[in-house]
């Protein structure tokens, strides 16, 4: 079919067996990893989060985290303010919704996923997040964050903090943030010229969903970083690759 095989958001771990197949490969971000049997909200690199946290529960004392276990039953009012949620970020994003390696929205689909969300005494869900599980359940990794225009700041980092420490008393190993796109990137040199074009690709990217504030963002979660590569057969077929990267995000479109 003349495909070009690609390794996407691959570790570094088998980079050597990459090389030996005359493949060749540039870093495309880090991706933030929470390893839970050591991770704590104790300490100061984890302050900025701590300080949300009880920001929003001085503010919003009736407001409760917990988990939405939709694969045991849905429960009235709560699956359709999950789709109003979505709908009103989406907008706001100015962008459809990418699939591919980000989490896509899908009220179905919760069922396979575990989803906490940030619940008001009245019962209005002002945001929530989701986590698709990995490793046999063993590890998940954050597929997607919703939340109201209104909601109150800081909200999603008590649902990211509070989602890990459930994590880890149930023994998960891992919770991973995913990753930041194009994250140190630059401190690598180009592979070929048409780095700088694959480089554009990504910034397109950055545009409509704010690439550009995501380490930062997951940062103050005090992660591990680990680095991810694009792994390609040649550099003359980067740019083909970066087209074909773009079409796949928006395919849901």
């Amino acid at each position: 079919n003349d495909w070009i095989p690609v390794f996407y958001e691959t570790s570094d771990r088998l980079l050597d067996a990459y090389r030996r197949a005359g493949l060749h490969w540039f870093k495309i971000g880090e991706e933030a990893v929470l390893h839970l049997p050591s991770w704590s909200l104790e300490g100061g690199k984890i302050a900025k989060v701590r300080q949300f946290i009880n920001k929003v529960r001085r503010e919003a004392p009736d407001l409760n985290v917990r988990e939405y276990a939709r694969r045991s039953g849905s429960e009235p009012g709560i699956d359709d303010q999950l789709e109003d949620i979505s709908s009103e970020w989406l907008a706001r994003k100015k962008g459809g919704e990418m699939g591919f390696n980000l989490g896509v929205f899908q009220i179905e689909g919760l069922a396979d996923k575990r989803t906490l969300i940030a619940q008001r005494a009245d019962g209005r869900v002002e945001a929530f997040v989701t986590w698709l599980p990995y490793r046999a359940g063993r590890a998940v990794v954050l597929d997607a964050m919703r939340f109201r225009e209104d909601a109150q700041p800081g909200i999603m980092d008590m649902l990211i903090a509070e989602s890990a420490v459930l994590f880890k008393k149930e023994g998960l190993q891992a919770a991973s943030l995913a990753m930041a796109p194009m994250a140190n990137a630059d401190d690598e040199a180009p592979v070929s010229p048409y780095d700088k074009g694959v480089r554009l690709i990504f910034e397109h990217f950055s545009n409509v969903y704010g690439y550009r504030t995501l380490f930062q963002y997951k940062k103050k979660f005090n992660p591990t970083w680990e680095p991810r590569y694009l792994v390609f057969p040649s550099p003359h077929q980067l740019l083909r690759i970066a087209y074909a990267l773009v079409a796949v995000h928006y395919s849901r479109k």
